[in-house]
C-alpha cells in the first residue's frame, strides 16, 4: 500500500514537471538549424565528421587549429557522426527542462518560503510567460526596451538562454549547481561548475566568481577552511586541462598582432558584447536596478552572497574597463557574470511577490481557482503562439519567397569543390547548402593570424557588395 501510494505521488510529480517543461518549450520557441552562433560553434565537428566543406578555408582552419570550446566541438563531431542534426533541438529541450525547473525551484530555497501547490503553480506560469518568445516580440514593437526578456537576458546582448543549441546553452547547469549548493551537495554543485568551464571556457569568469561564493558561505557555515581549501584545490585540478588548453590557445605571435587581434574582435566584430559604449544604455541600468532590489529583498540570507559577490566582480570589471579602456579586460568581459544573476533576481523577486500577495491575503483564497483558470488559460494560449512561432520559423527554410528556398536549391543542385562570394552577414550559407564560402562574418579563423586573413577577406567581400561598377569589384577581389 505504502509503494503504490509512493509511486503514485512521484508519478503525478513526474506529470507536473513534465508538464511544466512541454509549456516552457512551447513558449520560449525554436529557432531552425544554422541560427547565429551555431555556424561558427557547429562547423569544426561537421567538417571532422566528414559532412563536407573539403575545400572551405574557414572550416578546415577551424577544425585543425586550437578552438575556444573543444569539448562543445567535440559534442557537434559526435553526434553528426553517429547521430541526426535534429539531435540538437533534443538537447535543446534538455537544457530548457534544467532552465525552468532549476529557475522555479531556486527561490524557494532562497527565501525559505513554503511552496504551496497553488504558488508553485502561479510562479511557474509567470515565469513561463515572462519568457514567451511571441510576446517578447509583441511588446518590442511599442517598446524595445520595457520588455519581459529584460528580466532574463543579461547585459550586453548576453544570454543564459536562447532559442538553440550552442555552448552558452550549457551555462543553464549553473542553476542546477546553485541548487545543488542550496541543498547542501557542495561537491556536485563545484563539480558541476568545473564542467560548464571546460565546455564553454568564455564564462571562466563566472565560474570564478560563483565559485568563491560557495567557498565564502560554506566557510560562514562550517568555519573549517580545510574543507574549503579541498574543494577549491579540486576545483582547480578540475579545470586545470582546460585551463592550460585556453591559454597555450591564446599565446599570440607578438604583441602587436595581439592588439590588432583583440581590437578587431572587441571593436569591430563583436562590440555589442565588448564595447560598453554600444551595449550601455537604460536596460543596463534597470538591470543593475533589479539586482540591487533583490540583494536588498534577500540580505538577511546567507546565499545573498551567491548573487552579491558575482555583482561585485562584474561591477568593478565595468568601472576598470571604463576608467582604463584596457582592451583585455573588455575581452574577458567580467559582465558576463549577469547571465546567471538577472534571472536569478528576477525569479526570485517574482516568487517573493506571489508569496507577498497570498500570505497578506492580497490574493484571497476564494479567487483561487479563479486564478487558476486564468493561468491555465494564459499557459495555454502562449504555447499556441509559441508552438505557431516556431513552425513559421522552420516554415522559412522551404518558403519560395525566402533566401532559405534559394540555398536548398544550390545545396541541391551544387558542384562539388564550388565556392562561393555570398553577402558577409548570411552566414548560414555554408552549413545549410554545405559548399565552401569565401567569408562571412560570424565565422572566423581560431588562430591570430588566420584572423587576420579573416578580416582582411571579409573587407574585400564587403567592398565587392559595396561597389556599383563590377569590374571595378572584381578587381578588389584580386581576381
Amino acid at each position: 500500500m505504502f509503494i503504490n501510494r509512493n509511486l503514485k505521488k512521484w508519478t503525478i510529480k513526474l506529470i507536473v514537471l513534465s508538464a511544466i517543461c512541454l509549456f516552457f518549450s512551447a513558449s520560449f520557441t525554436y529557432k531552425p538549424l544554422y541560427t547565429s552562433n551555431q555556424n561558427c560553434y557547429f562547423l569544426p565537428g561537421y567538417y571532422n565528421a566528414g559532412q563536407g566543406l573539403a575545400n572551405d578555408w574557414i572550416a578546415k582552419n577551424r577544425a585543425t587549429t586550437m578552438s575556444a570550446a573543444p569539448i562543445f566541438h567535440k559534442i557537434t563531431y559526435l553526434t553528426y557522426r553517429y547521430l541526426h542534426p535534429n539531435f540538437f533541438y533534443l538537447f535543446a529541450t534538455f537544457f530548457y527542462a534544467i532552465y525552468i525547473l532549476c529557475l522555479i525551484e531556486i527561490p524557494f530555497k532562497f527565501l525559505n518560503i513554503n511552496k504551496s501547490k497553488f504558488l508553485y503553480y502561479l510562479c511557474a506560469t509567470v515565469l513561463i510567460l515572462v519568457h514567451n518568445t511571441p510576446l517578447n516580440n509583441y511588446i518590442e514593437k511599442f517598446s524595445p526596451i520595457l520588455k519581459p526578456d529584460l528580466l532574463y537576458k543579461g547585459v550586453a546582448t548576453f544570454y543564459m538562454l536562447n532559442n538553440y543549441f550552442q555552448p552558452s546553452t550549457c551555462n543553464v547547469l549553473f542553476l542546477l549547481s546553485i541548487l545543488f549548493f542550496l541543498n547542501k551537495r557542495y561537491v556536485y554543485a563545484v563539480v558541476i561548475i568545473t564542467l560548464i568551464v571546460s565546455i564553454h571556457p568564455a564564462v571562466m569568469s563566472l565560474g570564478l566568481s560563483l565559485g568563491l561564493s560557495y567557498i565564502f558561505i560554506i566557510y560562514l557555515e562550517k568555519k573549517d577552511w580545510q574543507y574549503c581549501l579541498k574543494l577549491s584545490v579540486m576545483a582547480g585540478l578540475l579545470v586545470l586541462p582546460i585551463s592550460i588548453y585556453s591559454f597555450i590557445a591564446m599565446i599570440p605571435p607578438s604583441k602587436e598582432i595581439y592588439n590588432q587581434v583583440l581590437n578587431i574582435h572587441c571593436l569591430y566584430r563583436a562590440s555589442h558584447h565588448h564595447d560598453y559604449r554600444v551595449w550601455l544604455d537604460i536596460g543596463v541600468f534597470i538591470k543593475t536596478g533589479l539586482i540591487v532590489v533583490c540583494l536588498f529583498f534577500i540580505r538577511k540570507s546567507r546565499f545573498v552572497f551567491v548573487v552579491l559577490i558575482p555583482f561585485i566582480f562584474a561591477f568593478i570589471g565595468v568601472l576598470i574597463y571604463i576608467i582604463t579602456g584596457n582592451i583585455t579586460i573588455s575581452f574577458l568581459m567580467p559582465w558576463r557574470v549577469s547571465i546567471l544573476i538577472v534571472p536569478l533576481s528576477s525569479a526570485i523577486l517574482i516568487v517573493g511577490c506571489l508569496y507577498y500577495l497570498l500570505t497578506k491575503k492580497i490574493l484571497s483564497d476564494r479567487y483561487k481557482h479563479v486564478l487558476v483558470f486564468i493561468a491555465s488559460i494564459l499557459l495555454v494560449i502562449g504555447s499556441y503562439y509559441g508552438i505557431t512561432d516556431t513552425l513559421k520559423n522552420l516554415k522559412q527554410s522551404i518558403s519560395k519567397n525566402s533566401i532559405k528556398y534559394i540555398m536548398q536549391k544550390i545545396r541541391d543542385d551544387r558542384s562539388k569543390g564550388m565556392c562561393f562570394l555570398v553577402p558577409v552577414k548570411l552566414q548560414e550559407f555554408r552549413l545549410y547548402t554545405n559548399t565552401a564560402v569565401f567569408i562571412d562574418y560570424k565565422t572566423p579563423a581560431n588562430d591570430y593570424l588566420g584572423f587576420l586573413e579573416w578580416y582582411e577577406r571579409l573587407k574585400l567581400s564587403e567592398s565587392f557588395y559595396d561597389s556599383k561598377d563590377l569590374v571595378e569589384a572584381l578587381r578588389s577581389l584580386k581576381l
